[in-house]
C-alpha cells in the first residue's frame, strides 16, 4: 500500500547532534548551513600562510569571500521573521535527521512507532486484563519506591507484550509456556513493514520551539533552535513476506490478538485499513485531549486545535520529537480508570506539591508560530 504524508505543522525528527549558529551564514531571510572542509579546499596554500603570518585581515576575507560561493553550504533552510533577529552565533541548532545528501526524510520506524501506540491505546481499552496488568505493575513500582521517571523501559516493555501473539498458542502446542517477557519476535508490529517516506517537495526552516506553561498558565519561557521540515513525503506500508507463514503457525494466538484489538478476527487483506481505522480513532482521542489541556492557556492554539478535525481528506496523525505521546497515551487511560493511581504517578513524576495533577503534563512546546509540532495528514492507496 502505497501511502502519503504531508506535514500541516513544521516536523522535527532528531538525528542526535547540533551544531552553533556561528556554522550558519545568515542573509535576507535564508541560513545556509556552511561546509568549512570545503570553505578552506578553496585555497588551501593561502589560508595556511594567512594563519602563519596571524594576519586576522586576510583570513576573515578568506573565508567571507568563499562562503558566499553555493557549493560552500551543504544544504539552505529559510528562517522565520519572528526568530530572525534572535540567533545569537554561540546557541546551538538540534539537527533533523537527513540520508547523506542531506535530504531529510520520515523514517519509518516514527509512523511505526505512533500505529504501535494506537494498538497499545485500543488494547487497554479493550482488554481489561490488560489494564489491570497495567495498574499492577505501576502500583507496585510506587510501593516499593522506583522512580518511576527511570523506569520508562520497564514500562514501554509490558506495553509491547501487549501486542505479542503468545508462544504457547502454536498449532502443534510443542512450543514452552509463555514466560511474560517481551520476545521480539512475536511482537505483530515485526510484520508489519514501513518504508522510509522520501520527500515529493519539502522546505527546510530553523524553529524556535518555547515551552509554554500550562499551570499556572503562562506563555513563553526558555526556549531552544531546531532544524524542521515542511512539505509532501511519498513511502510505503505492507505486510511482510512471512505473515501468512507465522499467522498459520500462531493461528490461535493470531485470533486472539485480533480479538483483543480490532473486537473480532480480521481478513489479512483487510487488516492494514483496520489498523488504520484505529489510528484515526486515536488521533481523535488526542485532539480532545489536548483541546482540554490548552483550553485556559491561548485561544487562538485551541482554535487551531479544534480546527485539525477539519483537516480534509486523509488521516490525521502526529510524528516526531517533543510530543510524548506514549506516556500522555498511558496517563489518559489511567486517569479515566483510577484517579487514585494518576494523581499519584504525576506526583511521582513531577516530585513537588501535587497542586496541578489534573493539568499535568504541566508544559507544552510550541514553534515561533505558536504551533504544536510533528501534526500530519496520512493518505492511503490501496489501489497500488
Amino acid at each position: 500500500m502505497k501511502i502519503e504524508v504531508e506535514t500541516i505543522t513544521p516536523l522535527f525528527i532528531g538525528a542526535g547532534s547540533d551544531y552553533p549558529v556561528l556554522e550558519l551564514s545568515i542573509e535576507n531571510g535564508v541560513a545556509r548551513r556552511l561546509s568549512f572542509p570545503k570553505i578552506y579546499e578553496k585555497d588551501l596554500e593561502k589560508l595556511k600562510e594567512a594563519i602563519i603570518s596571524g594576519k586576522t585581515d586576510e583570513i576573515l576575507t578568506f573565508i567571507e569571500r568563499n562562503i558566499r560561493e553555493s557549493d560552500s553550504a551543504l544544504y539552505e533552510m529559510t528562517i522565520p521573521k519572528e526568530i530572525s533577529h534572535r540567533l545569537e552565533p554561540q546557541r546551538m541548532v538540534k539537527e533533523i535527521l537527513k540520508d547523506i545528501s542531506c535530504c531529510p526524510y520520515i523514517p519509518g520506524s516514527s509512523l511505526k512507532g505512533y500505529i504501535r501506540t494506537a494498538l497499545i491505546w485500543k488494547i487497554l481499552t479493550n482488554d481489561d486484563n490488560a489494564y489491570r496488568g497495567l495498574l499492577h505493575m505501576l502500583y507496585d513500582m510506587l510501593k516499593n519506591g522506583q522512580d518511576i521517571r527511570r523506569a520508562e523501559n520497564r514500562i514501554q516493555t509490558y506495553l509491547n507484550t501487549l501486542l505479542m501473539f503468545d508462544s504457547d498458542n502454536t498449532v502443534d502446542g510443542k512450543n514452552k509456556k509463555k514466560t511474560g517477557k517481551y520476545d521480539p519476535k512475536k511482537d505483530f508490529l515485526k510484520l508489519l513493514v514501513v518504508r522510509d517516506m522520501y520527500p515529493v517537495n519539502y522546505e527546510m526552516l530553523i524553529e524556535r520551539i518555547s515551552v509554554w506553561k500550562i499551570s499556572p498558565p503562562r506563555r513563553g519561557g526558555r526556549n531552544f533552535l531546531v532544524e524542521c521540515v515542511t512539505g509532501k513525503f511519498n513511502g510505503e506500508i505492507l505486510l511482510s513476506r512471512n505473515f501468512e507463514e507465522v499467522k498459520r503457525t500462531y493461528a490461535r494466538g493470531f485470533e486472539e490478538l485480533s480479538e483483543k484489538i480490532f473486537g473480532e478476527t480480521v481478513d489479512s487483506r483487510d487488516l492494514l485499513e483496520r489498523i488504520f481505522t484505529i489510528v484515526e480513532e486515536f488521533t481523535n482521542e488526542l485532539i480532545d485531549e489536548e483541546i482540554n489541556r490548552i483550553e485556559k492557556l491561548d485561544e487562538g492554539l485551541k482554535q487551531f486545535t479544534t480546527s485539525l478535525r477539519n483537516h480534509g481528506e486523509g488521516i490525521l496523525i502526529r510524528l516526531g520529537g517533543y510530543i510524548n505521546i506514549l506516556y500522555k497515551t498511558v496517563l489518559l487511560q489511567i486517569r479515566r480508570g483510577d484517579r487514585g493511581l494518576y494523581r499519584q504517578l504525576v506526583t511521582a513524576l513531577w516530585r513537588r506539591s501535587s497542586y496541578a495533577w489534573e493539568d499535568f503534563p504541566l508544559s507544552l512546546k510550541l514553534t515561533s508560530s505558536n504551533k504544536p509540532l510533528g501534526w500530519c495528514v496520512l493518505k492511503l492507496n490501496s489501489e497500488n
